[in-house]
This record gives structure tokens, sequence and C-alpha cells, in this order.
């Protein structure tokens, strides 16, 4: 019974260094810069003081949220950084915020918070590829796409509770081919848009993470090639297409600038390159905002 007080004691310590600890990781995140356009990103202010960090969504799909301290306002404040996809049309949007006013209170707030999408127009890029590669004919290879194309998705809608860091850095020493938006005709046909940054390197240059995060999904799959899905938490992730190897394991946990693959020219190509995507709420988005 003697040690009972001393280990009480003990606990709330940790408690109190791990609530600090959480505190600063918060309060000294980077943010990008607000860029509310179609792939792009609204930084959005709460405005609450709550304790716990409140539960945001856009679109059906929850928000990264971060506490950040204003070097104007001096103090600080939850902040929505809210993914945009690039088919979201101009005008009014709203998130919703689910939160708690403390830890000791069970009575929630429930608040929308509108911003203004701006129009962007993304201009086009014309290539040519091998036909079967646009559009496979094989009842093998469509069976192959549609299973990849599931585990593609639920990789981009991943959540963990991780806190990420907010700076990205480019993951290879490349010439930037092609960027993000571009709106593709393959083969004479219109094939969506450009969903990353394209870098072109010689094959076997090396990549690195862009951030400190955890593999949550590698393949060889029919358009992306050898390929690297990332979790940097609370749904942002960068994917890594065209490997010509892959360095890295499902599970493993890996720190930001550490050596995950190669550059490849695997799957739909026209030359070596990696190509990069940054996603938040399973809305693809511009990587260079995030680069530093």
């Amino acid at each position: 019974m003697r040690n009972k007080p001393i280990k009480i004691i003990f606990i709330l310590l940790n408690l109190t260094i791990g609530i600090f600890f959480t505190n600063f990781c918060y309060a000294n995140q980077h943010l990008p810069a607000n860029n509310a356009i179609p792939g792009g990103i609204a930084v959005l202010p709460l405005d609450l003081k709550t304790i716990q960090a409140p539960v945001v969504y856009f679109n059906g799909k929850q928000v990264l949220v971060v506490k950040y301290h204003s070097p104007i306002e001096q103090q600080l404040n939850w902040m929505a950084v809210v993914g945009i996809p690039i088919t979201t049309k101009p005008g009014i949007q709203k998130i919703s915020i689910h939160a708690n006013p403390t830890t000791y209170n069970t009575f929630k707030i429930n608040l929308e918070k509108t911003f203004l999408v701006s129009k962007k127009l993304y201009p086009q890029e014309v290539l040519k590829i091998d036909p079967n590669l646009v559009y496979p004919s094989s009842s093998t290879d469509q069976l192959r796409i549609k299973k990849e194309t599931e585990s593609i998705k639920q990789a981009y809608r991943y959540w963990s509770q991780l806190v990420p860091n907010l700076k990205l850095h480019q993951p290879v020493l490349g010439r930037k081919s092609s960027v993000f938006g571009l709106n593709r005709i393959l083969n004479g046909k219109k094939k969506g848009y450009h969903s990353g940054l394209d870098l072109a390197a010689p094959i076997g240059t090396p990549i690195y993470a862009a951030a400190a995060g955890q593999v949550i999904l590698t393949g060889n799959f029919f358009y992306t090639g050898n390929t690297i899905f990332i979790d940097h938490g609370q749904s942002l992730i960068t994917s890594y297409f065209h490997l010509n190897t892959i360095d890295v394991a499902e599970g493993d946990t890996i720190a930001a600038n550490s050596a995950i693959g190669t550059v490849g020219a695997t799957g739909r190509v026209t030359g070596p390159h990696l190509h990069w995507s940054v996603s938040l709420n399973d809305a693809r988005i511009n990587p260079e905002l995030f680069l530093y």
C-alpha cells in the first residue's frame, strides 16, 4: 500500500508529459497555404476552444485536423486542412464539425462552416501510349484491374490517428515532366486528369519518403506498375508509381527521407519517371502545395 501514492503520481506525470508533447507537436505544426481551388487545399480555422480534437467531415470523408499556434493572434486554434477533389464545382462548399467542449462534458457541438472554392482551369496534355494500356481488351487484365482498383481505393481511404508533418520533401531529384491536374488525352480520347506530379529521372535513381509514416500498400499493378502507398496520418497519403524496385514492405514504419525504392518505367508509362501523388480525405491534390 505504501507504493500506491507514488504510482498515482508517476501515472499523472506521464499523462501530463504526454499531453504536453502532443500539444507541442500540434502547436508547432506547419500549415500549407490556403488554396481553395479544385485539386487544392482549404485551410479553415474552426474557432473552438475544446481540449479534444473536433471531428470534421467534407463530402462524407473525415478531414485532417491539427492544433495551430497563430503568430498573429498569439493563441492556439484547431484548424481543418481539407483536400478539395479536382472534380469539385466552384462555389460555396461546407464542412461539418463535431466536438466536445471539454473532456468532462458529453454535450456535443454540431456546426457547419462554409468556404468558397474558386475556379481553376487546367491545361491539356496529349499522349500516345500502347493501346492495350489505355483500353485493355483481355478479360484477365480487366479482372486484374478491377481487383487492383479496389485495393488502391482502400489505401486512399485509410485513416490513422497519427499527427502528420505537413511539410513534405520532393521524393526524387528529377525534372518536372508532367504537373498535377492536366486534362489527359490518351491516343486521341479524353482519359481523366493527371492526379500527381511526374518527376523524370534515370532508371535506378533513388526515391525517398516525402515524410515519416507507415507503408500500407505495395504491389505491381497494371496501370501504376511497382507501387508504394505511405500513410502519414489522418488521411494524408502519399503514393509512388512506376518504380523499378520496391525496397520497403507493407507494415514498415519509415522515417522522412528514407530510401523506399528506385525510379523505373513499369506500368502505363512513356518513359522512366516517378509519378508522385498526395491525397487528403481521399482527394488527390497538387503535391507542390506541400513542398518547401
